[in-house]
Formats: C-alpha cells, sequence, structure tokens
C-alpha cells in the first residue's frame, strides 16, 4: 500500500490561505509538525498523522464540526500557488478544474480526484484514501466538505453569479448538522455513497472566467516559446531539464523534481547526480529560469507584479518579491521602474546623436 503523504509547502500555503493571524499560523504549523526544514525543502513531505492533526486543530479554534466551510469562506485561493495561475490563464472553470485534477497527485496521496463531463452535466468526484476514510472518518468529512465548498464556492465569486448544483453526494453517513450542508451548498444532498460526487450544471463551468485575460495569456505564451527554441538549440544535459521545465510552464504544470525526473525517464537521484556534472542543481536550474523570465516581463510587459508573481506559480505576491530581491538584489517594482529609466535616457541619448 502507497505511504499517504501531503506536500509540506501545500500544507503551508492551505494554513496561510485560511489563517491571517501569525501566531495562529505558528500554532498551526508547530501542530501539525511543520518545520522550518520542512518548508525550505521542495521536496518536504508530511505524514497523514500531520495533515489529520490540521483538521483537528481546525474544529477545535473555530470551535465548529464544519471547519471546512469556515476556511473555504476565509481563504483567498487564488494565493494557492497553481491555483492562483490558473485563474489567470484557464478561460472558465471546467479547464481549470482539468488541470487541477491532472496535478493533485503532485501535492497529496491522502485525497484523488476526478473530472468528466456526463450529458448536461460536470461531475468532480473527491476519493479519499480508504485508510483515510476508516481510520480518521471526522478529519476526511472536514476536508471532504473544505474541498467542495471552495470548488463551489469560488465559482460563485469568480463568475459574480449564482451557481446552481444538481445535486451532491457525500461518501459518509449523515450528520447530526446536516441542515449545515443543504444551507451552504443548497441543493439536494444525499450520504454514504463511495465517493463525494458534485454535480455542476456544465454552462455553468464552460461559463468565460472573469479573471481570464487572454492578452496576458497569449504575451506569456510567447516568451516561454522563444525560451523554449533558444534553450533546444543548445546540447547539454542541463538545457534538456530546462526544457522540460519551460514546457510544464507552459502547460500549466506544477513543477516538482519528482516531475521533472520523471519526464525524463530518470530517478531523481539520477537527475540531481548529472546536474552535479555540470556545476548546477534542480532548484538552481528552476529558479534561473523563473528569474530569467521574471525579468523578461517585468522589463517588456505591462503585467502587475501581481500577475507576474502567479504566473510563476507563487503562494503570494510577497513570497514573489522575496524571491526576486534574492535574485537581483532589488524589489520587482524598484527594478521596473530602474529598468524603464535606462530605456528613458537610451532613448533621449539616441535622439541628440
Amino acid at each position: 500500500m502507497a505511504r499517504l503523504e501531503f506536500s509540506a509547502k501545500f500544507l503551508s500555503r492551505i494554513i496561510r490561505c485560511c489563517v491571517s493571524e501569525p501566531a495562529l499560523i505558528e500554532m498551526f504549523y508547530k501542530h501539525c509538525d511543520l518545520t522550518d526544514a520542512l518548508l525550505h525543502d521542495e521536496r518536504g513531505i508530511v505524514s497523514l498523522e500531520s495533515y489529520r492533526k490540521f483538521w483537528e486543530l481546525a474544529q477545535k479554534e473555530y470551535n465548529t464540526p464544519c471547519p471546512g466551510f469556515l476556511l473555504s469562506e476565509k481563504s483567498d485561493i487564488s494565493m494557492v500557488g497553481i491555483i492562483g495561475y490558473l485563474l489567470q490563464t484557464c478561460p472558465d472553470i471546467k479547464t481549470t478544474m482539468e488541470h487541477l485534477v491532472q496535478n493533485l497527485d503532485l501535492l497529496t496521496t491522502v485525497t484523488d480526484m476526478k473530472a468528466y463531463t456526463s450529458g448536461n452535466k460536470y461531475i468532480v468526484e473527491i476519493i479519499p484514501a480508504p485508510e483515510f476514510v476508516i481510520n480518521h472518518p471526522i478529519e476526511q468529512r472536514c476536508e471532504a466538505e473544505y474541498i467542495a465548498y471552495s470548488m463551489y464556492f469560488f465559482a460563485r465569486k469568480l463568475l459574480r453569479r449564482d451557481v446552481q448544483l444538481f445535486k451532491m453526494e457525500m461518501n459518509f453517513p449523515e450528520p447530526a448538522f446536516s441542515y449545515i450542508y443543504e444551507k451552504k451548498f443548497r441543493t439536494n444532498i444525499s450520504y454514504n455513497h463511495h465517493v463525494c460526487r458534485m454535480f455542476f450544471y456544465l454552462d455553468d463551468v464552460c461559463a468565460p472566467l472573469m479573471t481570464f485575460d487572454p492578452a496576458l495569456y497569449q504575451s506569456f505564451l510567447n516568451m516561454v516559446d522563444a525560451e523554449l527554441q533558444k534553450v533546444q538549440r543548445e546540447k547539454s544535459f542541463t538545457r534538456d531539464v530546462q526544457n522540460v521545465i519551460l514546457k510544464k510552464i507552459r502547460e500549466n504544470a506544477i513543477i516538482t523534481v519528482d516531475s521533472v525526473a520523471g519526464a525524463l525517464n530518470l530517478s531523481v537521484r539520477n537527475l540531481q547526480r548529472m546536474l552535479t556534472t555540470e556545476n548546477t542543481t534542480f532548484i538552481d536550474l528552476y529558479n534561473h529560469t523563473r528569474k530569467h523570465m521574471a525579468i523578461r516581463l517585468l522589463e517588456t510587459s505591462k503585467l502587475t507584479i501581481k500577475e507576474i508573481s502567479f504566473l510563476f506559480g507563487y503562494n503570494d505576491i510577497s513570497a514573489f518579491r522575496k524571491a526576486f530581491k534574492r535574485w537581483t538584489g532589488q524589489s520587482p517594482s524598484y527594478y521596473r521602474n530602474d529598468a524603464r529609466v535606462s530605456v528613458s535616457m537610451d532613448t533621449e541619448k539616441d535622439k541628440t546623436e
């Protein structure tokens, strides 16, 4: 049986999206065994027990049997790295959900998801691991309500109108407070199913997202394509890895050392060893790629710094600012202003010559 685990960074992002008070964030980190070493490790993972502790503390701290609903409403899903990126670059909710389903296995083995069309309905399945259901039924119910209500809540928020579900099926027994579920989802709900299912109307999930900016997406794709052409002209293992990174950026895919190694049919260990022979590491190469493209976007595009941070999968704009300052010694806004002044001075010099 595969070990049930959860990305430490992703759990940290969920906590930060749901909890705003610094002291409370630290309390969640400590309770869930999220150490500094884990948070700074791109491959850091936590056990099912740590994930269970998150829901245990959420119920206690917010004094509710249904913390999933409360945390959904408190959170800003656009902050969760890849999700913020998808909201900027996917034309509709259906496309966004499909990308999330494809990439969820890189974040957790605790829960799986499927999404598919059936007639005029779009069905999203939330499939928890049997071990999670059997050993931790209360925490699994909390997670199911969080995932389901997040999808429903943000579908309404992003479309800026009401979204009516056809029906819902839950994989747990009907709770004593089932009236809360009926009030929140405003649809018929049945219980004791094998998996959780949300039945959206297809017209709703195919409606254009208010956050989608075709011009933003196309300018970003053009830049990635130009980088791909440049990388593909050079022959080295480093360039092979960079090629995969760029393709995954283009495909809205989550980028980890595991996913890149898999695309090259290598183990993580062999990938790291081969990069070491070329005097680099995966994280250095990944950061170099993001740095290079972020600088180009700051210099040549009218995208806001927030939009650029989302495009590169940062969990919030402050994380991007910190990374950019570490790369260049300057904040993104200062760098952009400095670049514009330099261009203006060069233009004036050309006029006088």
